[in-house]
């Protein structure tokens, strides 16, 4: 099971910080928050892409379908782990599609 710890800020006129765990088991990706709203479970069925994506300096986890919980925020320091995660991800849902 592959693991990586991101920091998410809620709400960018907010001085409140939460942490996030995103975990992936190989076929279900879970998003654990200390907020009920950013928490999510999804099977690599229901994603269509899941990717690092850097902007102005700043790298976001995004995911197609959407859902609620993303892009979030990774910090610098998770940006490689995340990075290995999403590829883990990626080859999921490719292997899964092409069943």
């Amino acid at each position: 099971m592959l693991t990586a710890l991101l920091h998410l800020c809620v709400n960018q006129d907010d001085d409140e910080d939460g942490t996030t765990i995103v975990t992936f088991d190989g076929a279900v990706l879970e998003v654990f928050s200390d907020f009920p709203d950013a928490r999510v479970r999804l099977h690599v069925a229901q994603l269509n892409n899941f990717d690092v994506k850097s902007e102005h300096g700043k790298s976001q986890l995004v995911a197609d379908p959407d859902e609620d919980v993303f892009p979030l925020d990774v910090d610098d320091n998770a940006v490689v782990a995340v990075m290995e995660l999403a590829e883990a991800v990626q080859k999921a849902i490719a292997a899964y599609h092409s069943q």
